[in-house]
């Protein structure tokens, strides 16, 4: 019975991290099927010389999202547009860039051609790099499916992470605290210390039987008692 039951808890915590991993793959799918159906868009708006009204509406219709998807990789520090004398701080790509290109398509006179070319060539250049990043994490994230140990070391983060997770759903803390914590290095070198720590110890539960694992651990260690309870 109570080799059963670490044998459970050791395959629910594989589980949950499993599940992690999978919807966090889900995700980076999704989000590369909206930065590839953008660019799709783009392209044929570019090439239809701003004729195609239907495109132009689903990209403004997505464009909050595609701009908050791309995260700094869509926010130029400091920008010039062309010809001027001044420059934009932090200037989001998406949301800006692309009623000036809607602007100067239709300008078919003067300098709109160059400035259309531009613009299109900019956030053509944004979209593709970050279709690239996606590609690479979806990559990554398939490696990490095919690894059960990376499957029980998430599920062991995940679980270390509740109480932190529980205080911003509370609203104590922030969403920027919580992930500034969560993803933090000394929160990872703890729970991969504590899931090292973890996986031997259900191993060998499982192998030995609690009471003799604790037994042989207290004969090797003997300080552990002091952490035992009834030492």
């Amino acid at each position: 019975m109570e080799r059963l039951l670490i044998a459970v808890v050791f395959l629910a915590v594989f589980v949950v991290g499993f599940i992690h991993l999978f919807r966090s793959k889900t995700v980076i799918s999704e989000e590369l099927k909206l930065a590839q159906d953008f660019l799709e868009k783009l392209r044929g708006y570019i090439d239809s010389r701003g004729e195609d009204a239907e495109a132009y509406i689903w990209m403004v219709h997505r464009s909050d999202k595609m701009q908050t998807q791309l995260g700094s990789g869509g926010i130029f520090a400091a920008y010039r547009p062309p010809f001027a004398n001044y420059q934009y701080k932090h200037y989001p790509v998406v949301l800006n860039m692309l009623p000036d290109l809607r602007n100067a398509l239709a300008e078919r006179f003067g300098g709109g051609s160059d400035l259309a070319n531009q613009y299109g060539a900019t956030l053509g250049d944004t979209l593709v790099r970050h279709v690239g990043v996606l590609d690479d994490r979806g990559a990554d994230m398939a490696k990490l499916l095919r690894n059960p140990i990376i499957w029980f070391r998430e599920g062991v983060r995940i679980l270390i992470g509740l109480p932190v997770s529980l205080l911003g759903w509370l609203g104590i803390l922030s969403v920027w605290s919580v992930s500034r914590i969560i993803g933090g290095q000394v929160f990872g070198l703890l729970s991969g210390l504590v899931g090292l720590i973890g996986f031997i110890s259900a191993i060998m539960g499982i192998i030995l039987g609690w009471n003799e694992f604790v037994r042989i651990a207290l004969s090797l260690w003997p300080s552990l008692s002091l952490l035992l309870p009834n030492s």
